[in-house]
Formats: C-alpha cells, structure tokens, sequence
C-alpha cells in the first residue's frame, strides 16, 4: 500500500508531463528541481537516509505505477479433458493484447504424454505496467523416476541473467544459459525454463554483483558482456515453438562504472527515435551507436523494446 504522494510515482508522472506539455509561454528554461512535486520526492527519498541501486529504484517505479492503476482479473478455471486449451497468459502477469511471442498452452518442456500437473503463482492482477513489461515464464520440472511433469507459470517484469560462467560472454549466451536444462534434487529431477509470454518492452539485468565466500564480502564481476542493437530469442526458448520469435531492439543501456559493489556511478545511453544520447548527470550529449556498443565491461540493464501496440484498457 502506498501512503502519501511522495510514494505514489504515477501521480507525480502525470502531473510532471502536464508541467512541462502545458501551453504557457515559457521565456527561460524551465528547472524540474524547483517543482513542487519534484521537491517532494526528493524530500522523501533524502529522509531513507541512502542511495539505491538503479534497478532497484527502476523497479521500485514500475512497481509504484502498477500499484496505482491494477485492476483484478479473474482468476483461471481448472481445465477439463472437454474443455478447450486456453491461453495461460491472461491469468495475470500480462493480457493477451500485451503479450505476444510466447503464445499457447504448450504443455511441459519434454515431448511425451506423460501427466502433467500446472500451476500458476502469483496473483491475479493487470494494468498498463504489467501489459508493457511484463511476461510469463514457465518452469517445468520433471521427475526422473515417475516421468511426471510438473508445471508453473510465474509473471515476471524483469529478467536478472547469471554471467559468472566462463562460457557466458553474451547476452544471447545469458539467455542460452538461463534456459538450458538442469539436474537439481540431487540428480532426481530434470529442469527447464521457458517463455511462456514475452513483454513488450524487455528489461535485461546482467548479475554484475555476487558474494565472495571468501572474503564475505559483494563483489562486481568486471568481465566483457556483449549485446547486439537487435535481439531474437531461440525458438528452444519459447514455449510455443511454432511462431516467429518477435524482434527486439535495443533502446537504452544502463551502466555502472567503479570497482565496488558498494559503490559507483551510473550514466545512460539512451535512443530517441534513430538518434543516441548519453545522459550523465546533468551532462547530456549525442553519440554515435558504435559507442553505445563499446560499454560491454560496464553494462549493468539493458533494455529492448518491441513494435506493436497495447490495448491500456481493463
């Protein structure tokens, strides 16, 4: 729950975008630091008391907006042998109209009829936040002894990709690893995920930060992770692997530059229409895209967006 208007960022948002698409004539530029509800905000945020990660803060927004505008949804029926397949993706995470990629019922990441028992988390929410980032994933987990399969779909709005392997180098090569199947309760079962759903808008968190068992400490994994202007997921990825993978291209990168875990500086390049920007604090220049392309050992989120359109309403 959200209390008081200095948490409420959609509120701020759109009061903000009237400010500054209002028809008064302006003779000087105009300084956002001096608004009231920026003044607000920045008042709550100094009394936490400490600077927060980008993603954090990203997700916190996200998380915000959907709060002030989610409607409910009805949650799925249990389906019948009579009964004809559904689309799984309208059960929360993201509508039909909002999500597209991942498509049909699919069924359990291995061929064969064995029994499949489906599970959806989380609850049964939408609004216009959830129909742009968010998806639905698909974690099937088979056991080696019985053959049966067990089945949940999980909504995400955000994927963080593990980068610590040696072979992992990319972010396609993220994603491979992400998706690849695992043996885990002691070599009794066999796992995969999937995507069952993909947003419209992709945020891509690479796991530049993990703990040091010997030093008992975080740490920042500085390696070279590249990533390409354009982004199409591998058929294998999808649960539906009869469609054409949607495209994706890349329109802004987050970077965190320093050695620490515990601290640093974030800029980001970001696209507007074919034209590249670099936002830096109140430094805010062009730039061309190979540039963009040369932050693989700084690269922290990335995120990809889509064409097509979102139906906003319930």
């Amino acid at each position: 729950v959200w209390s008081g208007s200095a948490r409420r960022p959609l509120f701020h948002g759109r009061s903000l975008r009237q400010e500054f698409h209002s028809k008064k004539q302006k003779t000087e530029a105009l300084n956002v630091l001096r608004l009231p509800q920026v003044k607000e905000i920045i008042s709550a945020w100094q009394a936490l008391g400490a600077q927060q990660d980008a993603g954090e803060f990203l997700f916190y927004m996200l998380n915000g907006m959907h709060e002030e505008c989610k409607w409910k949804v009805l949650p799925p029926e249990p389906s019948s042998p009579s009964a004809p397949p559904r689309r799984r993706g309208s059960s929360g995470a993201s509508g039909e109209e909002g999500a597209s990629g991942g498509g049909g019922c699919g069924g359990s990441a291995w061929d064969g009829g064995g029994e499949v028992e489906v599970r959806s988390a989380g609850c049964h929410e939408d609004s216009p936040i959830n129909r742009i980032f968010g998806g639905l994933i698909q974690s099937s987990l088979r056991s080696v002894s019985t053959g049966a399969d067990s089945v949940s779909l999980e909504p995400f709005n955000h994927l963080i990709l593990d980068i610590s392997s040696a072979s992992v180098n990319s972010v396609l090569s993220a994603l491979e690893a992400h998706c690849r199947e695992e043996v885990v309760d002691e070599g009794r079962s066999q796992k995969r995920l999937q995507f069952e759903s993909l947003p419209k808008v992709l945020i891509l968190t690479l796991k530049r930060f993990s703990y040091n068992k010997d030093t008992g400490c975080p740490q920042k994994i500085k390696k070279a992770i590249s990533y390409e202007e354009r982004l199409a997921f591998d058929r294998s990825w999808l649960v539906d692997q009869t469609t054409e993978p949607q495209e994706y291209q890349l329109t802004a990168v987050i970077c965190h530059h320093g050695e620490s875990a515990n601290g640093g500086h974030y800029n980001a390049a970001v696209r507007y229409n074919q034209d590249w920007f670099m936002y830096d604090d109140a430094l805010i220049r062009q730039m061309e895209s190979r540039e963009v392309m040369n932050h693989m050992h700084t690269a922290y989120i990335l995120l990809y967006l889509c064409h097509g359109k979102v139906d906003m309403r319930p």
